[in-house]
């Protein structure tokens, strides 16, 4: 219970240290094409699992890897909107 707890209060940390970096993406995506899309998304994922994983490795295995599934969907459904962004800029 404690591992969930910490576990998803840290998911929402990692979060909150991306999020300019995927609202300045989200503009920057809807503006111009963009050459080096693929590392600025890399780039936005692992600063989050990077902040995640040093601040919740150590609880449960279980808990820990659930959460983490659940931050990257929530970081690719936030990168879609740019990656449909992109797309509709190559059309």
């Amino acid at each position: 219970m404690v591992a969930n707890y910490r576990c998803n209060e840290i998911k929402d940390e990692s979060l909150e240290t991306i999020n300019e970096d995927i609202v300045t993406l989200n503009k920057e995506s809807n503006t111009k094409v963009l050459s080096d899309f693929e590392s600025k998304c890399t780039t936005i994922v692992k600063k989050a699992i990077t902040n995640y994983d040093e601040q919740a490795g150590q609880y449960q295995q279980a808990v820990y890897k659930k959460v983490q599934k659940e931050m990257i969907a929530h970081i690719f459904s936030q990168l879609f909107l740019c990656f449909d962004a992109q797309l509709k800029m190559l059309r």
